[in-house]
């Protein structure tokens, strides 16, 4: 047989390199001379079955799918569930999200309720709000861990089997702190990160992300936003009645739940940015000044604590 890329192959266990002796796991005891199947089988039951995992990952699940700061009930809720399933995910994850707690409007208003959207998430949330294509059809994003021009954080590269943060992590000297709340995602975010997620969101909203494509080393970035690449783009024909394109990004980007006064503020802002002659102005300039309004308001949108924060 010829030669195989081991990076795209599933892993296997070799039973001749595989040691068959009897394994000790949380007390338990694995006989001896077990296929490696069988025996990864037996451990991965013992460890879903321990009476800590089924709180422990329920809790973990519903701070990445809804709030940080979950009541014990709605932890023991989940956990029963995974525990009644044993441990089918997908039941688990319809319990998190089909909960009171996650569905209960009045809850936005709760204090703690919520939680930090982190980065890699502000960026596929823009980019699937955008409509973003691809030139390669490859999607070649490339690396967003520099943190004083990017995301601080980049796919698949978390620093440690732990994640990119703690699931109880305390803001030090904080408001978060004082209450007794935890905000994960904090973890991530300081005075280097906070200045280069606004510059990597300026570059990439103006000129597209990601490597260059592979058929044309001198194309743009391969992930382009189409109100870049098409000039009758619905949003930019939004771009004329500010107002209008801010409630549009409202409901795109943060569901319907930026403040009113975060919505006049943009929208005023972007009333003041023309480009056009006051008589007869071209058609550069018009395009050009609806293209800077989009520009701008996605970038005030995007760094905007309502939708920076998810409710």
């Amino acid at each position: 047989a010829g030669y195989t890329d081991p990076w795209t192959v599933p892993m296997r266990a070799y039973g001749d390199f595989h040691d068959k002796g009897s394994k000790l796991v949380l007390g338990n005891k694995i006989p001896a001379n077990m296929e490696p199947k069988a025996e990864l089988r037996a451990a991965v039951n013992l460890l879903a079955n321990h009476p800590n995992t089924a709180p422990f990952i329920s809790k973990q699940l519903i701070q990445r799918f809804v709030t940080s700061n979950p009541s014990p009930a709605y932890v023991e809720r989940v956990a029963k569930v995974f525990q009644s399933s044993k441990g089918n995910l997908g039941l688990t994850l319809k319990a998190i999200l089909l909960a009171p707690e996650a569905r209960d409007l009045a809850n936005m208003e709760t204090k703690g309720f919520g939680k930090v959207r982190e980065p890699v998430l502000r960026l596929s949330a823009l980019l699937r709000a955008m409509n973003a294509q691809s030139n390669s059809g490859y999607y070649l994003l490339g690396a967003t861990n520099e943190a004083a021009s990017a995301l601080n954080q980049s796919p698949l590269q978390a620093p440690n089997v732990f994640n990119f943060y703690r699931p109880g992590y305390v803001p030090p000297t904080s408001a978060t702190a004082t209450s007794g709340l935890v905000a994960p995602e904090l973890q991530l975010t300081h005075e280097t990160s906070m200045a280069g997620y606004a510059f990597f969101m300026r570059n990439i909203i103006a000129m597209g992300l990601g490597d260059y494509g592979l058929t044309n080393a001198a194309a743009d970035h391969d992930i382009q936003f189409p109100f870049n690449t098409d000039t009758s783009n619905a949003l930019l024909a939004l771009a004329d009645q500010p107002s209008t394109l801010v409630d549009a990004l409202n409901l795109k980007l943060a569901y319907g739940t930026l403040s009113s006064s975060t919505r006049q503020d943009i929208a005023r802002t972007l009333a003041s940015v023309d480009y056009r002659a006051k008589q007869n102005p071209t058609q550069d300039q018009i395009n050009g000044t609806r293209k800077y309004r989009v520009w701008s308001a996605l970038l005030l949108v995007t760094a905007s604590p309502d939708f920076l924060i998810q409710k």
